[in-house]
């Protein structure tokens, strides 16, 4: 039988909250974790939002990491020409995952909790580092950072917590000159130093600038 759409929503209307409750509940119990992303997701973060206290976010990150290492997310299999383009669930997943968790520590460097911000961040970037550099995290046969679908603009936030944090120029230097190279080899595509430039204080950037003039480095 097909179902007419416009009469399924009239039907829905007709129902009790305790009847469209059971019938969600059904749903769920019939949705890939995906679609259950894709539907309900910005409901559950905003219901939830509450919860996500800054150590609780940092627990939930150890814990995401934890499994990311222990290869929960990583689902491979026989790839050839007729599955070559399938991403698994589990790979989506955890794509979303850190997306989000980049975007709750992007909140918390708003309300300046640099501390466990930077401390979050931290994690999160080697466990990206990890990713691309071939670790069982996920698979799929291409993949990469440009899948990570964060609203934020995490990289300024990781600046501005790095900048606040950082007490010795030598490490802040050191952190942030490798990105700053590895966007100048990207065409300048996130505007690395112009964010760092940003918001540096005057002996951050002046430290910077002397390395990238060291080493000859292309920025704007």
């Amino acid at each position: 039988m097909e179902i007419d759409r416009n009469k399924l929503i009239k039907a829905f209307k007709t129902l009790k909250k305790v009847e469209l409750i059971s019938l969600l509940d059904d749903v769920l119990d019939n949705m890939e974790r995906s679609s259950q992303r894709a539907v309900f997701g910005e409901l559950f973060k905003e219901y939830t939002k509450s919860e996500r206290t800054p150590h609780k976010i940092l627990l939930d990150i150890e814990m995401f990491c934890k499994k990311s290492n222990a290869g929960y997310y990583y689902a491979p299999f026989d790839l050839n020409s007729n599955n070559i383009l399938h991403i698994p669930d589990e790979t989506d997943e955890w794509f979303d995952e850190i997306s989000d968790y980049l975007d709750f520590v992007s909140e918390l460097v708003k309300i300046k909790e640099y501390k466990i911000g930077l401390k979050c961040f931290n994690l999160l970037f080697e466990l990206i580092d990890k990713m691309e550099s071939g670790a069982e995290i996920v698979f799929a046969h291409e993949f990469g950072d440009w899948m990570i679908l964060a609203k934020e603009d995490y990289m300024e936030k990781y600046i501005i917590a790095l900048s606040k944090e950082t007490k010795h120029l030598e490490e802040y230097v050191r952190i942030l000159i490798p990105k700053i190279k590895s966007d100048s080899n990207c065409s300048i595509s996130n505007k690395v130093y112009k964010k760092v430039k940003k918001h540096s204080s005057d002996i951050q950037i002046k430290a910077i600038d002397k390395e990238i003039k060291s080493q000859s480095l292309r920025v704007i």
